[in-house]
């Protein structure tokens, strides 16, 4: 039963995950439109299903594409129970959006008895513009978030109490966060230093259960693809360091002020997790916001097409701004009249037409910085069914990730078929072994070429070939079908 004086804050808090699960949930399934990366996670659960580690036309191993196998398990349940598709996915990552919200509170509340806080800050990821976003799209690192959450409540209860539960907590939650994306590995450093610095020798005991699910994953593709497996480990380990110091100092700095600039959300969120009262839940979450990154922005872009590496890191803005409108409040004090008005003036007027903003978009049609990239959902599906309509199962065709998912025949996309002439591109090496090709994507073996946005505005200026390629084949090729800005091509007869 409910105490008392509990049933405001839980009344309060069904609220905020009502409204989360509302603007998460809503016509989720082409709203926003589709990113390429959704599909790789369609594509890769679709084999995985059928007992095949593949993604498009290559086999053996996925982490070539920095692909780890935890949330592909958890997709692949979720795709027996409700079918494999775009609202399966998305259905998933915003559940695991509105269960952030959820946690945020909860944590919150144990690590600072402060309901007030804990209110302030789920309702602040709940309305996020971002966190509502990017929990609509299918990405991976939406399950890393609660991984990095109850990496932090371990982290916390430990220093406070040594208690070896909590650690172990913490401990498995980094591992489990190793095996769903490489993002977590920026969390290792932190974690050892704060538990090392408060017994360094339970650093050592936590070691091992850190390590253990990398261990299992690593053991199971040793048996099954040993060669695969060690080409792939040793292109994903080495292929971002390629910047000189200076340059990731300017790529840091950049990264930074472009997140600090983007909304208030960011500036105010940033500046409020000094705010938290509590010494202990504050300084832990400040290292798990900034040390990620520093450490992330120093090789790769925070913003555009990129932006989803923060994903896992909105709670914690979230939380900064969650503990700056908690200050203004009890700074307030015993006068609520006066603290109800001034927040509703203060506060409530930005983030009331932030929420009718996100809900407008939500019922309708997001409109995102990153729209020029993605596919139109409804002119993939036309595509999908003229193509599928023309060609058998062994048929090749060409095409970007988020139209080709769709596709029975063969499919590869363009970076594919660059990397098969022994060209390394922006995501592949150049030295694939031959036999990782489950057939060959040459485009001269192509039934068909499928030509988007995605080609002409980020393949051709950042893919060596792709420009002679597309060229070729809209000279000599035949226009067969065109949906929006989706063009089929098949060679001249």
């Amino acid at each position: 039963m409910i105490q008392k004086d509990a049933a405001p804050t839980f009344l309060a808090l069904l609220c905020v995950l009502l409204l989360a699960a509302s603007l998460r949930l809503q016509y989720h399934t082409d709203n926003p439109m589709w990113y390429t990366d959704e599909a790789t996670h369609l594509n890769i659960v679709h084999h995985l299903l059928q007992g095949q580690v593949q993604y498009l036309a290559i086999e053996d191993s996925v982490l070539l594409f920095a692909r780890l196998p935890l949330f592909h398990l958890l997709l692949a349940v979720s795709s027996v129970l409700f079918g494999e598709g775009m609202g399966t996915l998305r259905g998933l990552t915003g559940m695991l959006g509105v269960l952030s919200v959820a946690l945020l509170f909860v944590m919150t509340v144990h690590l600072s008895k402060r309901r007030s806080l804990a209110v302030f800050a789920a309702l602040s990821l709940a309305i996020f513009p971002d966190a509502v976003l990017y929990s609509r799209f299918g990405f991976s690192y939406n399950l890393l978030t609660l991984f990095m959450m109850l990496l932090v409540w371990g982290m916390v209860v430990y220093t406070r109490t040594l208690s070896r539960a909590w650690l172990a907590l913490g401990a498995l939650a980094l591992g489990l966060g190793l095996v769903t994306d490489l993002m977590m590995g920026t969390l290792i450093l932190p974690f050892l230093l704060v538990v090392g610095v408060t017994r360094w020798q339970d650093a050592l005991r936590a070691l091992p259960v850190i390590l253990l699910p990398f261990a299992i994953y690593a053991a199971v593709m040793l048996l099954v693809a040993p060669s695969a497996f060690w080409f792939d480990l040793r292109y994903t380990l080495t292929r971002l360091n390629t910047l000189t110091i200076p340059e990731q100092v300017e790529n840091v700095h950049r990264n930074y002020s472009i997140l600090f600039n983007r909304s208030f959300w960011f500036a105010l969120g940033f500046l409020g997790v000094f705010w938290i009262t509590d010494r202990d839940y504050r300084w832990v979450v400040v290292l798990c916001l900034f040390f990620p990154l520093v450490a992330l922005g120093r090789t790769v872009a925070l913003f555009s097409l990129s932006f989803y590496y923060v994903i896992p890191l909105l709670p914690w803005v979230a939380l900064g701004m969650g503990a700056a409108l908690d200050g203004v409040w009890q700074t307030l004090g015993h006068k609520r009249i006066l603290a109800v008005t001034g927040m509703a003036l203060v506060v409530g007027i930005p983030l009331g037409d932030s929420v009718r903003h996100t809900l407008h978009q939500v019922q309708h049609r997001y409109v995102t910085d990153i729209d020029d990239f993605l596919i139109n959902p409804d002119h993939a599906r036309e595509v999908a069914t003229f193509i599928n309509a023309h060609t058998l199962e062994h048929d090749v065709v060409i095409a970007s990730p988020g139209v080709g998912w769709l596709f029975h025949a063969r499919t590869a996309d363009f970076q594919m078929v660059i990397a098969y002439e022994g060209v390394e591109v922006v995501h592949l090496p150049g030295d694939i072994p031959i036999s990782r090709f489950t057939f060959n994507p040459g485009y001269a073996q192509a039934s068909f070429i499928v030509v988007d946005d995605l080609w002409r505005k980020w393949g051709i200026v950042h893919v060596p070939g792709l420009a002679a390629l597309v060229q070729d084949v809209e000279t000599h090729w035949s226009l067969v079908m065109q949906a929006g800005t989706i063009a089929v091509y098949t060679q001249q007869q």
